[in-house]
């Protein structure tokens, strides 16, 4: 009888233990399966961002794209370039420089820079705008662009003018021109989400 006893107890105690295992290993099934769903998720699908403004939170969802370069991006690029190019208040070297380097590549930096150089001499008591602007994307890729420098000199009233000394005369000057743009795709950056960069630039002056 005790051996009979003892028997059962060893067969309940395998099943016990058989029935912890099955337990254990469909939930570690499931456990492998929720993460899984998590990383596909993660990779394929949205990630919830937090962003805290004031003393809010507030939440959306980022999905992961590749983005598609349109013609549309391929003249915003363009237009960018030609204004931190050819803009100016009050010329700057070293600022100018640092805003082309973020859509410019660093072969295409080399040739600014001399370029800027020589505007320094020229350009450092005057300011000069872009005007009115066309943007074309031919089928090789290259774009075009024709728009207008506006110069604006500082003129000294003559003696009987109404204008003062410390009330300068500034004239406008407008000229146009034209350029050749090629753009190439580079590392995506804070500055420059998409990574496209200006990396060659041919101007030409229109007669």
């Amino acid at each position: 009888m005790n051996e009979q006893m003892g028997i059962e107890l060893k067969v309940s105690k395998i099943y016990q233990e058989l029935n912890f295992f099955k337990k254990f290993s469909f939930l570690l099934s499931m456990s492998n399966l929720v993460l899984a769903a998590y990383i596909a998720l993660s990779f394929f699908g949205g990630n919830l961002v937090i962003m805290k403004e004031g003393e809010k939170l507030l939440s959306f969802e980022a999905k992961r794209e590749q983005p598609v370069i349109t013609e549309k991006e391929l003249k915003k690029v363009s237009e960018s370039f030609i204004r931190r190019r050819f803009e100016w208040e009050k010329f700057n070297l070293d600022a100018q420089l640092k805003s082309l380097s973020l859509i410019t590549t660093e072969g295409l930096q080399e040739k600014i820079l001399t370029d800027l150089k020589k505007d320094l001499q020229s350009f450092q008591s005057i300011s000069q705008y872009v005007g009115k602007m066309e943007l074309e994307v031919l089928p090789s890729g290259e774009i075009r662009a024709k728009f207008d420098k506006i110069l604006r000199l500082t003129s000294r009233p003559k003696e009987g003018d109404q204008f003062t000394e410390e009330m300068p005369l500034k004239i406008p000057l407008l000229s146009e021109t034209q350029l050749s743009l090629k753009v190439v795709s580079g590392d995506k950056t804070l500055d420059n989400p998409l990574g496209l960069y200006v990396n060659s630039v041919a101007e030409y002056e229109s007669h």
